[in-house]
């Protein structure tokens, strides 16, 4: 995602990603909005590797909640808890050659159905 808009002020921190038609707004806690540890929400984010990428969070002091696992729609997943208790998922597509290995949608090659990359359900 590229920075398309970020802000420092004493009193408000934030930056503004857009990639496609997606946007994510990331604002920094601040002392005059009350600290509430997130609840009913998980944040989903692909990386490169998950297994590295995990290591670095379990240094860092995030706390890990699920460790690397080829999932059976395709994915290489890990979960961790941020510092203030936010769920985060790291996935990747397995590696090719994995009886799993999720293709991109649209390759005929691949053997899940586009439907079935979500969740392993049909949509509805």
């Amino acid at each position: 995602m590229d920075v398309v808009d970020e802000w420092d002020r004493p009193e408000d921190r934030a930056a503004v990603l857009s990639r496609g038609a997606g946007m994510l707004e990331i604002f920094a806690a601040s002392s005059r909005h009350e600290k509430v540890a997130p609840s009913g929400v998980r944040l989903s984010v692909e990386v490169d590797d998950v297994p590295r990428r995990l290591e670095r969070l379990r240094s860092a002091g995030f706390g890990v909640e699920s460790d690397a696992e080829t999932m059976p729609w395709g994915l290489v997943q890990a979960g961790v808890r941020d510092p203030d208790g936010l769920e985060v998922v790291l996935y990747s597509p397995a590696p090719a050659g994995d009886p799993t290995h999720l293709a991109r949608a649209g390759d005929p090659t691949d053997p899940v159905p586009a439907a079935d990359h979500t969740d392993g359900q049909p949509d509805e």
